[in-house]
C-alpha cells in the first residue's frame, strides 16, 4: 500500500492516527488503522503523507507514540547501492525481452549500424579530403588518414541533370 502507515499495538484495540508536516501543522487528522491478519500491526493509509511528517498514534483514544515518518537512513543507502550497481552492470550480449537493458541494446546497436555510424561518415565526407576527377568527374572522398577512399561518386550526365551515384 502507497503512503502506509504501520502501528504495532496490543490485539483488538482501536488504532488511529494524526498526521503532522514538520512544521506542526495538521496533515491529516483521525486516520483509522486496521488490525491486520497477523495481529498487533495496524495499517493505516494517509495519501499525503511526505517524508519527514510526524504520525502520532492512538489507542482507544489515548496517546500512544509518535514516529517521524520517512525511510531509515541505512535502508536508503542499500537501496542506492543496488540500484547503483544494477545501474552499473554491463548490458549482457543476449539481454532479456522486453527488460530495459534490451532497449538500450537496441540503441547501441542502432547506432552503432545505422545511426552515430552515418553521422561519423557524414562528418569525414564533409571535412575530409575529397578529390575530383576532371575527365570522369568521378569525386574520391577520404577516411581521416587522407589516403583510404570511402567513398566514390560518379556523376551521369543527361540532358538536364547530373546525377552523381555513390560506389
Amino acid at each position: 500500500m502507497a503512503n502506509e502507515i504501520k502501528i504495532g499495538y496490543g490485539p483488538d484495540s482501536a488504532i488511529t492516527a494524526d498526521v503532522f508536516t514538520p512544521a506542526g501543522n495538521e496533515r491529516e487528522f483521525g486516520i483509522n488503522c486496521a488490525e491486520t491478519a497477523q495481529g498487533c500491526l495496524y495499517l493505516g493509509d494517509c495519501a499525503t503523507i511526505q517524508s519527514g511528517d510526524v504520525i502520532v498514534a492512538y489507542a482507544n483514544g489515548i496517546y500512544i507514540g509518535a514516529e517521524e515518518y520517512g525511510l531509515n537512513a541505512g535502508i536508503s543507502a542499500q537501496i542506492n547501492a543496488e540500484v547503483d550497481s544494477a545501474l552499473n552492470t554491463a548490458i549482457p550480449g543476449s539481454p532479456t525481452a522486453d527488460s530495459i537493458n534490451e532497449r538500450l541494446k537496441a540503441i547501441d546497436d542502432l547506432l552503432a549500424t545505422g545511426g552515430l555510424g552515418d553521422i561519423a561518415l557524414i562528418r569525414k565526407l564533409l571535412k575530409n579530403k575529397a578529390v575530383q576527377t576532371k575527365s570522369t568527374g568521378a569525386v574520391v572522398y577520404y577516411d581521416d588518414d587522407g589516403v583510404t577512399p570511402i567513398l566514390t561518386q560518379t556523376p551521369t550526365d543527361a540532358a538536364a541533370t547530373i546525377t552523381r551515384t555513390p560506389s
